[in-house]
């Protein structure tokens, strides 16, 4: 016989298909409505963290298994549960695109230095936290310099620092979305200015 695929091809999976269920369960009881009630975006992020953090998952090692740009090429959520990024500074030369979704969390101090474009067709966020973003924009650039471009799909953000000086931090468009939890924004002006 044909072997079944199984439900879910690993935690991460389990984990999102569960929010999906609470968000969409329109028939339950009174006292399962006030279990669910209870819990907080703070809960569900904890329960996120525990996920990623446990010793089932798959996980991409920068700069150990291969830098942040071939991480991110190589990441599929089916394999992997998250990238993980060890502390120190990435710089890399022009954008990363990332047109799937991706799960990134750093370790303390973990500076990521450069252009990203999320344009994502799936429907799950891709992720980012714990993690220093930096761009420095170029004050004579004739073009917007933006380091978080969201076209499609939702990035969110959490215990993240974003240091822009002379660039947009965030930028979304067409159907692009951010949401940010427990983030720092700092040293963002408008891309097109010069130094004063």
């Amino acid at each position: 016989g044909k072997k079944e695929a199984p439900k879910h091809e690993n935690k991460l999976d389990a984990f999102f298909s569960k929010v999906k269920e609470m968000r969409d369960s329109d028939e339950e009881s009174e006292e399962e409505h006030k279990e669910k009630q209870h819990q907080s975006p703070k809960q569900v992020m904890s329960a996120l963290d525990d996920l990623l953090t446990s010793k089932e998952a798959q996980v991409i090692h920068v700069p150990f298994d291969m830098t942040i740009e071939q991480a991110v090429a190589a990441f599929n959520h089916k394999e992997y549960s998250y990238i993980r990024v060890k502390n120190g500074g990435y710089t890399w030369e022009g954008t990363i695109e990332v047109t799937k979704e991706i799960h990134i969390v750093g370790e303390d101090n973990a500076k990521l230095v450069g252009r990203w474009h999320f344009n994502d067709q799936g429907v799950r966020p891709s992720t980012i936290k714990n993690c220093q973003l930096f761009l420095y924009g170029l004050t004579s650039a004739k073009e917007f310099s933006r380091m978080l471009y969201v076209t499609s799909g939702e990035l969110r953000l959490s215990d993240c620092a974003l240091l822009s000086p002379n660039a947009y931090a965030i930028w979304t468009a067409n159907k692009g979305s951010a949401t940010l939890a427990g983030c720092i924004l700092a040293g963002n002006v408008d891309g097109t200015r010069r130094g004063v």
